[in-house]
């Protein structure tokens, strides 16, 4: 309990010092780019906490820059991607890229792609969703292009942002 405890106080303030930076990034950044999510938070998948932080913008040349971590309690699970593809459509984003670093070494390396859906911020709207990490083999070209959906599911915390 202890450690999970410590994990989950880490979680929190990576999650708080991650939503801070990307706030006053991402504003800064908006007048000079084009489409962009950024999100934290938490669900229960399989009895278990998992915890996310995302971030991707779309800049004027076309290029796509962002990161997400995502921590899975249920399969004692971490990886870090790098993102380089951001497609959205509505308030979906789908974002793509490499896993650069995680606990399960098998997957670094590999390409990895995830959506999210902002569903407002008001008291009446429904929670925000995100859908789990669908991770390839190496050498895979799925990207946020791709013909691909995985399903939505409703954050018990946090915020997801999207803008077209």
């Amino acid at each position: 309990m202890d450690r999970r405890m410590t994990v989950l106080s880490l979680l929190i303030l990576f999650a708080v010092v991650t939503a801070t930076g990307l706030t006053h990034s991402t504003s800064a950044m908006m007048p000079d780019s084009g489409p962009s999510a950024s999100g934290h938070g938490n669900l229960t998948t399989g009895g278990e906490l998992r915890t996310f932080s995302f971030t991707a913008v779309t800049h004027k040349d076309g290029t796509v820059t962002g990161q997400a971590q995502l921590i899975s309690r249920a399969t004692d699970t971490r990886i870090h991607m790098e993102i380089d593809c951001l497609r959205v459509v509505g308030n979906i984003a789908i974002m793509s890229g490499t896993i650069t670093n995680s606990n399960v070494p098998a997957f670094e390396g590999r390409p990895a792609i995830f959506r999210v859906q902002d569903n407002g911020e008001g008291a009446n709207d429904p929670p925000d969703r995100i859908s789990l990490v669908s991770i390839f083999p190496a050498g895979n070209t799925i990207n946020c292009n791709s013909n691909f959906s995985t399903p939505l599911i409703p954050i018990d915390g946090g915020n997801i942002q999207v803008r077209p």
